[in-house]
Parts: C-alpha cells; structure tokens; sequence
C-alpha cells in the first residue's frame, strides 16, 4: 500500500498464493472511502509485487518478475517495462 499526492490510497493485491485470480491495482478515495479506479493485471502469472511511488507521489514502480511503472493518471497497467533483468535473473524487492 501507498499514499498518492492526492491523498488517494493505492493497494496491490497479487492474486493470491497459487496466482489463481487477476492481481489488482486498487485506487481508493480515502475522504470518500470510495473505490476509485480498479485495474487488473494481464494474466494471472503477471501479478505484480513490491508496490513503492516516487516522492513526488506521481509515479508507482511494481515488480512483475520485471520492473514497471505508472503513472497514478494511467487508466491500465502499462505493458512496457522498465527494466528487464538477464537471462535466468529475477528481481526480488524495490528499495525506499
């Protein structure tokens, strides 16, 4: 979970343990406690982790087996990635 510049909340919500739901991008109003924006992931095996925003609270960095990010205006996950790790590697965790 993170906060956006505007307050609002962003929950990552991976699709559970065996990947058998969609992961989730949530966008949540936190004046309202409305649900803002909702976006899914592409398949099941891509469901994103490690969720971090900048500290502007512009953009969000995600890890899906690759590094991503988005800006908090997008209306989808992007599909271009950030960086793209070696053959054979992974990433694991996105620092503070």
């Amino acid at each position: 979970m993170t906060f956006d510049r505007y307050g609002m909340l962003w929950v990552l919500c991976n699709g559970g343990f065996a990947r058998q739901n969609y992961a989730e991008l949530v966008e949540l109003n936190t004046s309202t406690n409305l649900l803002k924006k909702l976006l899914y992931s592409r398949t099941k095996d891509a469901s994103p982790t490690c969720l971090k925003i900048d500290g502007n609270g512009q953009t969000l960095y995600y890890l899906i087996m690759v590094s991503g990010k988005m800006d908090i205006g997008a209306k989808d996950l992007p599909a271009a990635t950030l960086i793209t790790p070696q053959s054979g590697q992974n990433f694991y965790k996105i620092g503070n």
